[in-house]
Formats: C-alpha cells, sequence, structure tokens
C-alpha cells in the first residue's frame, strides 16, 4: 500500500499543471497527439451486398452463357463467370479490410478435389469403357469437393458482415499517447481516442 502511494505522489509531483484546453497553453508547449488513422468505416450490408451481388452476378454469367449463340460471346461469358465464382464471394471481406483467404482457400481445394474426382473416375473405369462400371471413389471425391465449394462460398458470404464490423471496431480504439511538456518539466498521459 505505502509503495502505491509513494508511486501516486511521484506521478502526481512530476505531473506539473494540467490544462484542460490546448489554448490555454504557452505557444510550442501544446501536446500533439498522433494523427487519426485515414481508414473510413465500411458498411456491413454493403459488405454483404458486394458477396451475394458479385456471387449471384457471376452465377448468371453462366446461365445468359446457355441462352446466347455466339460460341465467342458464350466463351467470354463462361470464362468471366468461372473467375467471378471463384473470386467474388471474397471480395465482400476484401472490401472490408480484410484477408479472406479462408473461403477462397476452401474454393480452389474444392476445385482441385473434383478434377482428381474426375481423374479417379477415368482410372476406374477409363474413358471409352464398354464394360458396366460404378466409379464410387471419384463419386465421393466429386461431393467432397463439390462441399468444399459451397462451404468456402458460404463462409466468406457470411464473414463479410462480421468483418466490416471488425473493422470498424478497430476505428474506435483508444490509445494513450505520453506526453512531455520542456517548459514545464511535467510528465503526464493523453488520451487519444476515435469514435
Amino acid at each position: 500500500m505505502r509503495a502505491a502511494v509513494v508511486i501516486a505522489s511521484t506521478v502526481l509531483a512530476l505531473a506539473g499543471t494540467a490544462a484542460a484546453q490546448p489554448a490555454v497553453s504557452p505557444p510550442g508547449l501544446t501536446p500533439t497527439l498522433p494523427a487519426a488513422p485515414q481508414d473510413d468505416e465500411v458498411s456491413e450490408s454493403t459488405a454483404l451486398m458486394i458477396a451475394v451481388g458479385g456471387t449471384v452476378a457471376s452465377y448468371g454469367m453462366f446461365v445468359l452463357a446457355a441462352n446466347v449463340d455466339d460460341h465467342t460471346a458464350r466463351r467470354t461469358l463462361i470464362a468471366i463467370g468461372a473467375g467471378g465464382v471463384l473470386i467474388a464471394p471474397s471480395a465482400g471481406r476484401w472490401y472490408a479490410g480484410s484477408a479472406g483467404w479462408r473461403g477462397l482457400g476452401l474454393r480452389l481445394g474444392g476445385a482441385a478435389t473434383v478434377v482428381l474426382a474426375a481423374v479417379v473416375a477415368l482410372s476406374e473405369c477409363g474413358l471409352f469403357s464398354s464394360d458396366r462400371c460404378e466409379p464410387s471413389g471419384g463419386v465421393v471425391l466429386g461431393i467432397a469437393g463439390a462441399g468444399l465449394w459451397v462451404g468456402g462460398t458460404i463462409d466468406d458470404i457470411v464473414m463479410a458482415p462480421r468483418d466490416a464490423r471488425r473493422h470498424n471496431e478497430r476505428l474506435r480504439q483508444v490509445t494513450l499517447v505520453p506526453l512531455v511538456r520542456p517548459g514545464d518539466r511535467g510528465l503526464g498521459l493523453a488520451v487519444a481516442a476515435r469514435f
């Protein structure tokens, strides 16, 4: 208890005169607080709409491609759709300032698993085999790959608003800044906060 009283007395003795307003301090001795972060708040609903809208639009490219007669346009729409269904669900998380690698990684893993499923199915049955064949290993891998794809997509869509909320909470943090006033030989702490 005595140690706490001695420490508190020492801090108060060194603190010097406190001023409630910076204008009261003599010129040149006004404390300078660090600049507030330049990041702006992001909207949870916007993060969700980017993830959902981009995903729906990307899958819509496949539907549109099925209804187009021009072969070149069809290939272009399919290529855009394929890139979009891979990347678009993560866009809401990227907007919110998060890396969002988990969902993208699950989708990439799902795509690789589906390719592996096709290889296994072809090795079990052969491409032009006339024998009756049931590629059970390929089917199981294909279902697992589809599950990874869907899980990664849902994960990114669900996590986008949460990432936006976390981003905004980081902007509202309070920071303690050491304060030294050379003219008074005073020491203290300044509180910098953003709300």
